[in-house]
Formats: structure tokens, sequence, C-alpha cells
């Protein structure tokens, strides 16, 4: 596939930090606007729709991550095969568009149909799944406007990498070490170890066996890993000096007692690790377990 041609960095940060100032000046007005106020729950604040105002990389909008000091909103946008990036209002949480990363510019490769996105737990990097590419995308991270920086990418059946076909989650382990990723086509779960200075992976191998696995959560811990597989949640136990899992439970629907995993889609883990969440796309449910 033909690329644009790849910028210089300072050019590329040249244009990000003008495309930034020209969309906050148009695009923050939403945080005077008036919000629709509850006396419980919650209030409206506004809408940020692809295409108007300046706002791209929206279209089929399917996952949302936030960076660790709140400051930015990463959205990955299927139809665009895109990153839109924005800037948060602390005060208010109203977004302001800083730019979008896109397939094909600044030689970004990888983020066909991006499906999935997740920030390192230190702000660093933003990692990203490319569905149609089975590619995990890496990019840098500026904190001074959230902007992003294409780094590189694994793809599935390259230089050994396995179980990235049909990328469809992401997951970056509480102390930053280690990334996963599964591959609901390749019916599995890819570990990868993280670089701390540059964010760059290594494959460290791949777990087979799942069934159109769809979702990732991880213990605030980082001692187990959980994965919505079919109509089951597999749990890992996760080795804290190298990464690697070893499947120490599967719990499936219907045994057991247990009620809610048909069409297993996604996790949920409380902040204390107490409790695991999981919804049952196919049983309407939720379902609640303890750990």
């Amino acid at each position: 596939m033909a690329h644009e041609p790849i910028a210089p960095r300072g050019n590329q940060i040249m244009n990000r930090r003008l495309r930034t100032l020209t969309f906050s000046l148009s695009l923050f007005v939403l945080a005077a606007a008036h919000p629709t106020h509850a006396a419980d729950g919650l209030a409206y604040v506004g809408t940020r729709h692809d295409g108007s105002s300046g706002v791209n990389g929206l279209r089929s909008a399917d996952a949302l991550a936030l960076s660790p000091d709140g400051a930015d909103l990463y959205a990955a946008g299927s139809g665009d095969s895109a990153l839109a990036v924005f800037s948060r209002d602390a005060a208010s949480g109203a977004l302001t568009f800083v730019e979008q990363e896109r397939q094909g510019s600044f030689g970004i490769e990888g983020l066909g149909g991006a499906s999935a996105v997740a920030v390192s737990p230190d702000g660093i990097n933003v990692y990203a799944a490319g569905t149609q590419d089975d590619s995990l995308v890496v990019f840098t991270r500026d904190p001074a406007d959230g902007a992003l920086f294409f780094v590189e990418r694994k793809r599935d059946s390259v230089d050994g990498v396995d179980g990235l076909a049909g990328i469809n989650a992401v997951a970056v382990s509480p102390d930053g070490m280690n990334v996963y990723a599964t591959g609901g086509a390749d019916d599995a779960l890819a570990t990868f170890m993280r670089d701390a200075t540059t964010g760059t992976l290594t494959f460290l191998g791949a777990e087979p066996g799942l069934n159109g696995p769809q979702a990732i959560a991880i213990s605030p811990d980082g001692a187990y890993l959980y994965v919505a597989s079919g109509n089951a949640v597999v749990v890992f136990a996760r080795d804290p000096a190298s990464g690697m899992l070893t499947v120490v439970q599967i719990v499936d629907d219907d045994t057991d007692g247990v009620d809610g995993l048909g069409g297993a889609a996604a996790l949920a883990v409380s902040p204390d690790g107490g409790h695991l969440y999981a919804a049952g796309k196919l049983d309407d449910a939720v379902a609640v377990f303890s750990r």
C-alpha cells in the first residue's frame, strides 16, 4: 500500500502545533455551553462529531482510552482507520480536537480498522489495534498536548509474531512492563515485553486455544489477567518477572451455577481488585465474580 512521504519530525511537530492551536480556538467554546444538569447521575456537556468543526478520525468510533494524567482522550475510529486525539478540560470534561493519526499519513502503518486503544501507565506510549491489518501499532505521546508520533507496528506472521490475526483488544500491565493483545481470528492472546524508554515491543509468545477472544482485563496488582473468550472467562496467572502467562481457571457459562457469560464481550476489574465484571452480549447480562 502506498503511503504519504514521511515528513521530517520537526515539520510534523510544527504542523501539529498549528493544528492544535487552530482547533483549540474554534472548538473549546463547548466548555462555555450550559450543560443539562441533573440532581443525580450524569449531566450532558456536549458531543464531538466526525467531520464537524474540524474533527476527524471518529468514523465508526469503537474504543476510548484516557491518559493516566486525565489530560487527553484517544478514540479509535475503525471506519477512518485512525486515532482521534482530544485534549480534555479537567473542570468541565469538554474535549478539544488536537489531531488524528490515520493509516498512511506520516508513515503510519497498521491502523486499518482501528478497533482498540490503550495508554501505558506512565503516559509515554499509546498502543492501538489495527484489526484489518492484524497489527499492534505503537506511538509515543507528547505530554504537552497529547499528540502522537508513530514508532512501529507488530504484525501477525511477520518477524516471528503470532496471535494477532483479527486483533481486537489491547492492554498494558499496571507495571508498564508488558503489552497484551487478543487476536480474535487467531483464537489467541499475544504477549509482548515493553521497552520503558522507547515503548517498542518484543514478542514473547502467544497463548492459543481461546475462542474468539474479545476483551482483556488485568488485576490492579498485575498478578492476574482475564480474557473474555466465547462463553467463558479465561483466568491467567501473570509472572511478575517476565509477564508470561499461565492458565489457572476457565469459568464457563451455564457451568457450576455460572450464568450471564453467553457471548462474553467486555470485562472490568474493580479498583481494589476484589471483583471482576463480565458483559454477556448474548445473555443480555452482566456477571459478577469475587476474586
